[in-house]
């Protein structure tokens, strides 16, 4: 069984724009399938929005990505994005002060 790994729109947007660099990296082992790629319908709309707005010329190359992609599609509710947040923040905090940096 591989690793499943949620990957937000910070890693489809730079995956579509760059064939470099480690969020490509990633994307090809999604599908490669050394991982689990797992995304929400959220996520997808967002690249797009961004993607259209930014860097239109990346829009292509994200839609050739997904279709070369197997990922696992999820739908979470609004208290597991909250959820993912906290621990997110938490972490990034941590990690500042470990760095003696104060938010």
């Amino acid at each position: 069984m591989s690793c499943r790994l949620f990957i937000d729109s910070s890693v489809l947007f730079a995956a579509a724009y760059s064939t470099r660099g480690h969020a490509h990296d990633l994307i090809q082992m999604g599908i490669h399938g050394q991982v689990t790629l797992v995304i929400s319908r959220l996520v997808l709309e967002e690249t797009r929005r961004n993607l259209a707005t930014s860097a239109p010329e990346g829009s292509p190359a994200l839609e050739r990505l997904l279709d070369h992609l197997a990922v696992e599609i999820v739908q979470p509710s609004k208290e597991e994005v909250l959820a993912a947040a906290e621990i997110r923040h938490s972490k990034t905090h941590q990690s500042w002060l470990r760095h003696g940096l104060e938010m």
